[in-house]
């Protein structure tokens, strides 16, 4: 019996052993940054905090110079889940997508965006797309974040007050197919009365 139950737990914890390391990114190459083994480190420390939000259909991105990565998750509905909507050919679902920043290994920010997946289908060609309550624009105010998912793309949008009180618009983009980003920070100089932009780039892993 004793020796059962050892094996059980042995069992488990090779099970949760080898889902963790199914998470891990390949940081080889130009990868080998301080971001993406950041990322690595806190998946074999079994971050509970990251481990949480890495279900489903995940993107992990990394910043390139410094030590920064974020991680997009959702869930894709099943096919039962999609409803008919007035329009032939269209359907709905409800979901979620979040937006989860970890800097120096610590959570940074973190968000949770409402809004509908659309499945739509044209002949042979089947979309399905997500957007956000506000359609998945660039916010209106400081406390709202907008999403959308497309096939080819992944979009976060947010506002916020900076240090010196100046709002700051902030859009990230993810190229699916690539597996590139970009994230442009932009905000009006209250001295030049011009818009300044800051802009990061870097790669991310897919999980799946």
């Amino acid at each position: 019996m004793i020796v059962r139950i050892a094996l059980l737990i042995f069992a488990v914890a090779q099970l949760a052993s080898g889902q963790d390391k199914g998470f891990m990114a390949n940081c080889s190459g130009n990868q080998n940054i301080p971001s993406c083994k950041s990322y690595n480190q806190m998946v074999s420390s079994k971050d509970r905090d990251l481990l949480s939000i890495l279900s489903g259909h995940a993107y992990v991105c990394f910043r390139q110079d410094e030590n920064t990565f974020f991680v997009i998750p959702f869930d894709q509905p099943s096919k039962d889940r999609f409803v008919p909507t007035s329009v032939p050919g269209k359907s709905q679902a409800t979901g979620v997508v979040r937006y989860h920043r970890f800097k120096n290994g610590m959570s940074d920010d973190f968000r949770v965006v409402a809004g509908d997946w659309e499945k739509t289908a044209a002949g042979d060609n089947q979309q399905i797309r997500f957007a956000s309550s506000s359609g998945g624009k660039t916010p209106a105010s400081a406390d709202e974040t907008t999403a959308a998912v497309s096939q080819d793309e992944i979009r976060i949008g947010y506002s916020f007050e900076n240090k010196e009180k100046t709002k700051v618009d902030y859009v990230l983009r993810v190229q699916r197919p690539t597996l590139g980003f970009i994230e442009d920070y932009e905000w009006l100089h209250p001295a030049t009365n011009k818009r300044n932009h800051s802009t990061y780039t870097g790669h991310c892993s897919e999980f799946k």
